[in-house]
């Protein structure tokens, strides 16, 4: 999924890590000058956990893309019961409460 934000790339992504951090992803590897960052997700009781990416770009000084992609952790996972549209959904919701608190 991708959603623009009329921010500063360098506010976007410092926001982005910290709704992660937030929702309890655990940062496995971070570049801010490549934009990219990648956290797993837990498990739960539905799911093994899940690899998650978000990928930042700066599309102008003042409007900035984020694409995220979720999938299991767990390759021999075939159905992953909406847990990964339930990552990418709580995600963009705690970045949004982050810009209008």
């Amino acid at each position: 999924m991708v959603k623009e934000f009329k921010k500063s790339y360098n506010l976007v992504y410092i926001k982005c890590h910290e709704a992660a951090i937030n929702l309890n992803f655990k940062v496995k590897y971070e570049d801010i000058a490549e934009g990219i960052i990648l956290f797993d997700v837990g498990m739960s009781l539905i799911s093994w956990g899940e690899k998650f990416k978000i990928v930042i770009t700066s599309v102008t000084p003042n409007l900035t893309r984020v694409e995220i992609a979720s999938e299991a952790a767990f390759s021999l996972q075939i159905i992953d019961w909406g847990k990964n549209n339930e990552n990418i959904s709580k995600f963009f919701e705690e970045l949004n409460s982050l810009f209008n608190p």
